[in-house]
């Protein structure tokens, strides 16, 4: 099971931050925001399928209408990502008649090739070791269950449904200091390099 590392959590979610603050082109916020969301536990396909009308805009949710068989779910948004949700809305207004809210360069809708792609490129400059993209849920769950020590509540969290599949982050989290175990950083806190940005801001989809 392959995670980002923990001490370099901090850094990574600054670039991503860095990559949606600078703007250098407006769907660079979407490649942004797509890969936080795995930071959120959703698998690539969920993040792929997104639409407008799974956002319950009035109360900062983000319904989750999964795949493999797993279990539908809403999650909570903070207010600094669910800030990214109401603009990217803003900004790709042609995408609320379609619904659709992730699109590729090409303007069709976002596939988990392309997002692995992104999340390969983005992690291989931000951390040194190039990622997949369910490598962020892979850190989500970590970093659950050892918030929580809930089994349960973290495989209903991922949409698992049997706790044996989430049985796996119980065996990680077991292998590292508690420690190490970081909390969500304020990405304002941190800056990234000028040539990090440049690379990430490089990706072509």
């Amino acid at each position: 099971m392959r995670f980002i590392p923990l001490e370099k959590f901090d850094r990574f979610v600054a670039g991503l931050e860095d990559v949606y603050r600078r703007d250098y082109h407006l769907s660079h916020r979407r490649d942004a925001l797509a890969v936080l969301l795995g930071l959120h536990g959703l698998r690539a396909g969920e993040v792929c399928d997104l639409r407008y009308s799974d956002v319950v805009w009035d109360f900062r949710l983000l319904k989750i209408r999964t795949l493999k068989g797993g279990r539908e779910r809403t999650i909570q948004l903070s207010e600094s990502v669910f800030s990214w949700f109401q603009d990217v809305n803003l900004l790709f207004p042609g995408d609320r008649e379609t619904g659709c809210i992730f699109r590729s360069r090409t303007g069709k809708p976002l596939d988990t090739s392309q997002l692995n792609e992104f999340s390969h490129r983005c992690t291989k400059r931000l951390l040194g070791t190039p990622l997949r993209f369910h490598a962020m849920r892979h850190t989500f769950g970590m970093r659950a269950y050892e918030k929580t020590k809930d089994l349960v509540l973290v495989a209903k969290m991922m949409g698992h449904r049997s706790v044996s599949s989430t049985q796996i982050y119980v065996d990680a989290v077991k292998a590292f200091d508690p420690d190490l175990m970081i909390d969500l950083p304020s990405a304002k806190k941190h800056h990234v390099a000028d040539t990090d940005r440049d690379q990430l801001l490089s990706v072509d989809q």
